[in-house]
């Protein structure tokens, strides 16, 4: 018999911030996640920052739930902020007025 780990509860009641483009014309609101739960394995936006939010970085993924681990390496105690967005022009056109390095807008 093989011992099997239980399944992270999914996500729910997110929190959610807004994050501005560096010269302030673009915000958007995303939801932030919970590590310790399920992640989406569909496309989307994800940003990266520190507990300070001073330094971001936003990407695009296919795969969170595989993707996001490297994405976590680079960052001490990381905070992740997802928005699921299957249509990849839908992604490209955010993450073109977010840029790659958004700002905590609160």
């Amino acid at each position: 018999m093989h011992a099997t780990s239980s399944p992270k509860p999914y996500q729910t009641g997110f929190t959610c911030h807004a994050w501005q483009s560096p010269d302030g014309t673009f915000k958007h609101i995303f939801p932030r996640l919970n590590l310790d739960c399920e992640l989406d394995s569909v496309p989307g936006v994800v940003i990266v920052t520190d507990g300070s939010c001073r330094y971001a970085t936003a990407s695009e993924v296919r795969t969170l739930r595989t993707e996001l681990p490297a994405l976590l390496a680079a960052t001490p105690d990381p905070v992740v902020y997802w928005l699921a967005r299957p249509d990849k022009n839908e992604r490209q056109a955010l993450l073109s007025e977010l840029t790659k390095h958004p700002i905590f807008f609160g």
